[in-house]
């Protein structure tokens, strides 16, 4: 909001122009805050990584270009640095921070099959029972490993 005090000026002309660029200049930045929070909401739907970077570049294009959507921006962005955004595409709406949680990492699943090998449940069972019988089993199959 503009810091300049209205004026107290005695010509109500000029009062009144004063206070209509004053209005103006306040629709102006609601407009542009109100595009910038569609432009963000288009952005997290569709999954942007950086979203501030994503956010000038589509900004810089609706500058360049104001008779083009921001969705049809957005898409062309998608298209063009698709670096700029989750591999798993546009969500259904649901929150950026579901979709992060379920994000897979560079690694591979980590693998379970070790657990259930038969060298371990030997182990477990010479551990838990105790039995001279079942710790001559895991010490048996760990030699033949």
């Amino acid at each position: 909001m503009s810091t300049e005090p209205i004026s107290t000026n005695p010509d109500p002309a000029a009062r009144i122009a004063e206070l209509e660029r004053q209005l103006t200049e306040a629709n102006e930045r609601a407009a542009s805050i109100e595009r910038t929070h569609r432009i963000n909401d288009l952005l997290r739907e569709a999954r942007a990584i950086d979203l501030d970077t994503a956010r000038l570049l589509v900004e810089r294009a609706m500058t360049s270009d104001a008779t083009r959507d921001a969705k049809a921006i957005v898409a062309d962005l998608m298209a063009g640095k698709p670096f700029l955004f989750a591999p798993d595409g546009p969500t259904d709406g649901a929150s950026s921070t579901r979709s992060v949680k379920h994000r897979t990492g560079v690694m591979a699943p980590r693998s379970t099959d070790h657990l259930t090998s038969p060298l371990v449940e030997a182990a477990d069972e010479a551990r838990i029972t105790g039995k001279r019988g079942d710790v001559l089993r895991y010490l048996r199959l760990r030699r033949a490993r």
